[in-house]
């Protein structure tokens, strides 16, 4: 049945603002949780060992999870220290500084365990001929960042090669390498996928003897991103989504290195990083350095961390919060979590 027309011109406002309705759902977006805000502290200037971050900021990657990332640059009191702080979320740090930090009684978990494999070695330069082998080093100068660490590790490798062990030190810090080039300190510890490539392409290359070599035991972690068990607890979904992003921009570096490349020096115009040294270091890092042993990135190894643990209590290279050899007994289980990887 038909009806009148005074009924359907009654009804026609009320089928226009249906309409009306109707088509505003269609095309406005639902409303988006309030994005939130993650900070993360370098350990170094912007490089490659930052690249996955930045490729993922530029994918989107943190954008989908509802995430907008602030990195905050290196600060010379340390990522650690500006981690426990309170003056960052997340900090790029090493397994030696997490383990270190914990026997001081300052938690700190690593959520993902970025590189494998140690490619940090002790560098002379390549025309010194009075250094063919680590058992060379004897009584000479080595100049170091200061930690107890990493003399621990040359003194190791000298006896382990037949010397005495005999280290001279010299800390100087940011001017290590430099002291190496020069002639003022005969050698140096640094990273074969930076420093090394740095040297060659500078013209000035150096030679390396790898620790693991000479029977010392390595980082299970050289680098990852580390934050504290409270944050993990008042943040769980925000630091689960921050990972996942993140875990996604380093499988894309895995995959696509210059990509990775693209996205570090477009990001950071104001660093002047060059693209042969950034592009060489990268090809490195991801087809020898980050793939874990799951064929994904960013897992760690809690049995490889125990291992290091152990080692690092048995040289006495741990100290507790009063100064003294650190006797309590510590687990890489507490320090390194894989809860938040895909």
């Amino acid at each position: 049945m038909r009806r009148p027309l005074a009924a359907l011109t009654a009804l026609l406002p009320a089928c226009a603002l249906a309409l009306a309705s109707c088509a505003g759902n269609a095309s406005t977006p639902q409303s988006s949780p309030q994005r939130q805000s993650v900070s993360v502290v370098l350990d170094w200037t912007p490089n490659t060992n930052h690249s996955g971050v930045y490729l993922a900021m530029a994918r989107g990657y943190y954008e989908q999870e509802g995430i907008d990332v602030d990195i905050l640059p290196y600060s010379e009191a340390g990522s650690a220290s500006v981690l426990l702080g309170g003056g960052a979320d997340f900090a790029f740090e090493g397994a030696y500084s997490v383990i270190s930090g914990r026997a001081r009684g300052d938690e700190m978990t690593m959520v993902f365990n970025l590189q494998q494999q140690s490619s940090q070695g002790i560098a002379v330069r390549a025309d010194n001929t009075d250094i063919t082998r680590p058992a060379d080093l004897d009584g000479k100068l080595f100049a170091t960042w200061g930690a107890a660490e990493g003399v621990a590790k040359v003194q190791t490798m000298i006896r382990n090669d037949g010397g005495q062990g005999n280290v001279e030190t010299a800390l100087l810090g940011t001017s290590a390498y430099a002291a190496v080039y020069n002639g003022t300190a005969d050698y140096a510890e640094g990273l074969t996928t930076w420093e090394g490539i740095e040297a060659e392409l500078a013209g000035t290359p150096l030679k390396w003897f790898m620790p693991a070599d000479y029977g010392v035991e390595t980082t299970p972690a050289e680098l990852g991103l580390v934050t504290t068990p409270t944050y993990l607890r008042d943040h769980a979904d925000l630091a689960k989504r921050f990972i996942r992003a993140t875990q996604r921009g380093y499988k894309d570096a895995i995959a696509d290195p210059s990509a990775a490349v693209d996205a570090l020096i477009s990001t950071n115009p104001d660093a002047a990083i060059d693209r042969e040294l950034a592009s060489r270091s990268q090809e490195l890092l991801s087809s020898k350095y980050w793939q874990d042993s799951s064929g994904s990135v960013g897992h760690g190894d809690p049995a490889r961390w125990q291992g290091y643990i152990d080692y690092l209590l048995a040289q006495g290279l741990l100290e507790d919060a009063s100064g003294a050899p650190a006797s309590a007994p510590l687990s890489g289980a507490d320090m390194v979590s894989n809860d938040l990887l895909e």
